[in-house]
């Protein structure tokens, strides 16, 4: 099996803090809504990608290894020899985030005007969450997409952080908690980037 090769600008070949997050969202959630990033076609990514920057797949003489960040998997924590992370404890921690987010004086004037069915958008945050966790694939959505009409600025998503780490640490072993805190600090930054507040 022939590894997924990019030619990418120095400054995109390693992951940095500046940099949007697009590996930690799921496939189907990334700007454009397909793996490649939203080019109409696998060999290109337009001046409309975050950055305006080109990527192109194949050979290269310095090619760059596409791998996504450390995902827990149902064997167990990829970073740590951790118990499984289950569906279930998505499920409660998705469950009991969005329980808090309603009741927060900050996130639920944004959120509450925004969720018609908080079930329903519970269950698309449990798939979200596990393609993203347990590469489930479940979830076929666009995130930058659902958040941009709403008035968001940067203090929200260091809030929404803040409460999703608090939330985590309580629900989830420390090893889970510690690995959805990464995750969903890569995923604000790549919001935070694509809607302009970075």
């Amino acid at each position: 099996m022939q590894a997924d090769t990019a030619r990418v600008s120095d400054h995109d070949s390693l992951p940095s803090d500046d940099a949007p997050a697009n590996d930690a969202l799921p496939a189907g959630a990334r700007p454009g809504g397909r793996e490649d990033g939203g080019a109409g076609h696998a060999n290109a990514r337009g001046a409309d990608a975050p950055g305006g920057r080109a990527r192109t797949r194949g050979p290269d003489p310095t090619p760059v290894r596409n791998e996504p960040p450390p995902r827990a998997g149902p064997d167990g924590d990829a970073s740590s020899g951790a118990d499984p992370l289950t569906p279930a404890e998505i499920e409660r921690l998705v469950d009991r985030f969005y329980d808090r987010v309603q009741r927060d004086p900050v996130l639920g004037p944004i959120f509450n005007p925004a969720v018609h069915d908080w079930d329903e958008h519970k269950r698309t945050l449990v798939k979200f969450w596990s393609s993203v966790a347990l590469r489930s694939g479940t979830y076929r959505g666009n995130p930058m997409a659902a958040h941009r009409p709403h008035p968001i600025r940067a203090a929200h998503f260091e809030h929404w952080l803040a409460l999703w780490r608090e939330t985590a640490n309580e629900v989830l072993s420390p090893a889970h908690a510690a690995l959805f805190g990464d995750y969903a600090a890569r995923i604000a930054r790549s919001l935070r980037y694509g809607l302009g507040l970075d």
